[in-house]
């Protein structure tokens, strides 16, 4: 597999996790749910599914991986609506996927939501499955860059549970959240599940350039870490949330967005839309 460049840089922040990378060799063309086919070396975990969003400006993300979100969805306590559009939603045409919130002439809000094809993220017994995000997110009071995993069942949420890889508030810049929810963890505050707000540590904000919010997930022993550039920022286990809590241990898939408004992204500041997240990579790994 020919890597560009850039997106050496989310496998070297996928090393930094002290995990040994093996890179896989794919088979001739994806399968039908975006996953390829692959052979990896026995020392470290195997690249299972990525996108680097490659493609000409103003093209939908590859459907063989993504679904958009049309269906007129939102957030709860959220100001967003969610819609396939171009003008929401494309590449850029220089291997980034653009997620754009924006207000309309008669004050409505749209943005989108991006679900995997991949329903099938779970780490095999007695292993681990990695996801790493590289992504410059979305800047400005009243915008939230949101990356989090679901189980299927997602009326019955939180008994499917919730990882949020990450949540970056354009109102806290310096800042992302990071959390799960599960039955005996729902909505507790802060920071609106069980996690932590990790500062980054120069205080830069998270809106001037790309980062890789990345989070591990193993089983037996069950464990939750979630890491910003390579560092680690949180660990959840069945001790925090009780046994009967703790279920994650059932597939999940991913789903990314751009959120406006409401209790926890806050007001929209003037000025603030449009705004533009740009995902540059996004690489699931099994170990």
């Amino acid at each position: 597999m020919t890597l560009r460049g850039r997106s050496w840089a989310t496998l070297a922040a996928v090393a930094a996790l002290g995990l040994p990378l093996a890179i896989c060799v794919p088979a001739a063309g994806a399968q039908p749910d975006g996953t390829r086919s692959a052979r990896a070396r026995p020392d470290g975990p195997a690249v299972v599914w990525r996108d680097d969003f490659t493609g000409p400006a103003g093209t939908r993300p590859d459907p063989r991986r993504w679904q958009v979100d049309g269906d007129g969805h939102h957030e709860v306590g959220d100001l967003e609506v969610y819609r396939d559009d171009p003008e929401n939603v494309a590449l850029d045409g220089r291997g980034h996927l653009r997620i754009t919130a924006t207000r309309d002439a008669s004050g409505h809000y749209w943005s989108a939501r991006l679900l995997s094809v991949a329903h099938d993220l779970l780490p095999p017994p007695h292993g681990s499955l990695t996801i790493a995000i590289r992504v410059r997110v979305a800047p400005g009071a009243g915008v939230a860059t949101s990356m989090w995993t679901w189980g299927d069942d997602v009326a019955s949420w939180p008994a499917n549970g919730e990882i949020d890889i990450a949540e970056q508030l354009g109102r806290e810049p310096d800042q992302v959240h990071t959390a799960i929810q599960c039955p005996t963890c729902h909505e507790t505050a802060p920071p609106f599940g069980l996690g932590t707000v990790y500062a980054a540590p120069d205080r830069r904000p998270y809106t001037d350039r790309f980062h890789t919010f990345a989070v591990r997930w193993t089983r037996d022993p069950d464990t939750i870490t979630w890491f910003v550039d390579g560092r680690r920022a949180d660990t959840r286990t069945p001790a925090d949330t009780g046994v009967a809590g703790w279920v994650f241990d059932q597939p999940m898939f991913l789903l990314l967005s751009v959120r406006v408004g409401g209790p926890f992204v806050g007001d929209v500041a003037s000025g603030t839309l449009p705004a533009t997240a740009l995902i540059d990579d996004v690489t699931v790994m099994r170990a």
